[in-house]
């Protein structure tokens, strides 16, 4: 992934970090049996007792759901906001390097969508969510981007229910048919497969976020350059852990 010395702060390099990702993804296959906080993973230990308090909480409402979804949402949140792009630019403006350490990169509050994946991986690994990263690769869009890395966009993938279901830290949204269960998120591929007006309809997302705002502000060049609308880009592809690419156009 490519970033542009943090003019365009939600374009990241997730490729630098693929083998930690990748590792976070793995054992949050595994339910975390016990909490073994050390001053190197704090932060990424309180996320955990936030998320399990706010599920504890709402998930005796929320009758007839998967409770993977709550968790999922929940995390999502909580990762969107404290990982923020324009702390992010206003850090490296004064020549702070990205953190690549999920526990680092909270307690900097700063980061783009490369350090939301890890944060990410990194709670859910410890929640015992089933979890994993996923990336966008759209270089044949900025021809005349010449690194460093590749331009796309980190994101991430929550399995419950026997499926797939794509929830964006970054931005902090997904998609849901407006009549569907609640619980009936879309993965990536069932987004990249709707046309614009359709994911519109299904988009949730909070708008009001500082980020969002700044990128509509400025208009669609902004949005693409950022990578907020690379779901319009004729030419990508998706890839799983392990580099299988599940998705090409």
């Amino acid at each position: 992934m490519s970033e542009a010395a943090g003019d365009n702060p939600a374009m990241a390099r997730p490729g630098m970090n693929r083998r930690r990702a990748l590792g976070l993804m793995a054992a949050g296959l595994t339910l975390a049996t016990s909490r073994t906080a050390s001053a190197q993973d704090e932060l990424i230990w309180q996320g955990v007792q936030r998320v399990r308090q706010e599920c504890q909480y709402v998930i005796p409402s929320l009758r007839g759901l998967n409770t993977g979804y709550p968790y999922a949402l929940a995390l999502m949140n909580y990762v969107n906001g404290l990982v923020s792009a324009p702390n992010y630019g206003y850090l490296a403006t004064n020549g702070h390097a990205p953190e690549s350490d999920p526990n680092e990169i909270l307690a900097a509050q700063a980061g783009l969508c490369e350090q939301a994946q890890l944060v990410y991986l990194a709670i859910a690994s410890r929640l015992g969510l089933p979890a994993r990263p996923i990336y966008i690769w759209y270089p044949e869009e900025f021809p005349e981007y010449t690194g460093p890395g590749v331009p796309g966009h980190a994101t991430v993938e929550v399995s419950y229910g026997g499926a797939w279901h794509w929830f964006d830290p970054t931005w902090g949204m997904f998609y849901r048919d407006l009549y569907a269960r609640d619980d009936d998120v879309d993965s990536l591929i069932d987004v990249l497969g709707m046309d614009s007006d359709l994911r519109d309809i299904m988009r949730f997302q909070n708008s009001s976020l500082l980020w969002a705002q700044v990128v509509r502000s400025l208009g669609p060049a902004a949005a693409r350059a950022t990578g907020q609308s690379f779901m319009d880009f004729p030419r990508l592809r998706v890839e799983s852990p392990y580099g299988a690419v599940i998705y090409r156009r």
